[in-house]
């Protein structure tokens, strides 16, 4: 799970960097870095694009999530019997499907939705209680389960981009658990096995989502500084890098020729009228700024970018 947050996060911030990357104080270094940038960027999003073409993606390229994945044993005293849980490994984990993702570029927030229809727990118990015993393997069966995300990154002193805050949560729709060889202490242990279930979930919260608080501050915080070190770059802390970025496309496009810009002659007739443009040029193409939010918005299959651009004149 938290694999596939990083890769959203990581595409957020791929957005901002391959921008960003490109201020430098010659154009060969300003060139150099912009095509890192990009190649960070394309590579990444073709295979993403590539993906939700089919009918049901499912997963999302880059997110390497184990599946099995290990959890610590567990004991826990229920009721009137103490329960032992060992060997515990989930499965379901990769087949996530992305139900919502939305950034805001200006702000470096994510924000998304991630459901998996099935996640099973498998493993083996140990159950005490007075003078009885059971072991066996036991599962549990979660259904519809939905992950939920906010993640936002920041600008430190050093000009270094980071992990700002992280909020997680998990919820699902329907639980099922399962013990195995309970025999004739069965209705003695129907009690413990119902609230058994409740334990399990929230024990394997706390885990799944503490490691991946932990997986997503350390990877996003080790790419950010790959990054910015190979590309020797820093940050000012006064100013958004979506607006750092935005002025380094406004050098780009006065860079390129298109401002002032020169319009192509343009001659159409319609009965007895006729209308003729000759040697227009248009400037001030380069004094656009950003007049409000720039997101970017993923929901039932399609991508949706919201801007506000203004020009000074």
């Amino acid at each position: 799970m938290a694999k596939s947050l990083i890769v959203l996060l990581l595409f957020n911030l791929v957005l901002l960097i391959s921008s960003v990357a490109g201020v430098a104080k010659s154009v060969g270094d300003r060139a150099r870095k912009q095509a890192v940038g990009e190649t960070l960027l394309s590579e990444q999003l073709f295979e993403i694009i590539k993906l939700y073409q089919t009918e049901d993606p499912v997963g999302l390229p880059g997110a390497t999530i184990p599946d099995p994945m290990r959890i610590p044993d567990i004991r826990q005293s229920v009721s009137i019997a103490t329960i032992y849980m060992t060997k515990m490994e989930v499965y379901g984990m990769s087949k996530f499907r992305i139900r919502y993702f939305h950034t805001e570029l200006n702000s470096m927030a994510v924000q998304s939705q991630i459901a998996i229809e099935n996640i099973e727990v498998k493993g083996n118990y140990t159950m005490n209680a007075l003078f009885n015993r059971a072991d066996g393997p036991f599962t549990v069966n979660m259904k519809n389960v939905l992950t939920k995300a906010n993640v936002s990154l920041a600008v430190n002193r050093e000009g270094q981009l980071h992990t700002d805050n992280i909020e997680l949560d998990i919820a699902f729709e329907d639980m099922a658990m399962d013990f195995q060889n309970l025999g004739f202490m069965g209705s003695i242990f129907q009690s413990v096995v119902n609230s058994a279930s409740n334990m399990v979930y929230d024990t394997i919260k706390p885990y799944m989502l503490s490691e991946a608080y932990k997986k997503i501050r350390e990877e996003v915080d080790a790419r950010i500084q790959n990054v910015t070190l190979e590309n020797n770059f820093i940050l000012p802390n006064s100013i958004t890098p979506l607006d750092m970025a935005i002025g380094e496309v406004r050098i780009l496009v006065r860079n390129k020729g298109f401002d002032p810009f020169l319009v192509p002659d343009y001659n159409n007739t319609a009965g007895i009228f006729g209308m003729r443009t000759m040697h227009t040029w248009l400037k001030g193409g380069s004094s656009f700024y950003r007049y409000g939010d720039i997101s970017v918005t993923m929901e039932h299959n399609t991508a949706t970018v919201g801007m506000h651009v203004a020009t000074q004149r």
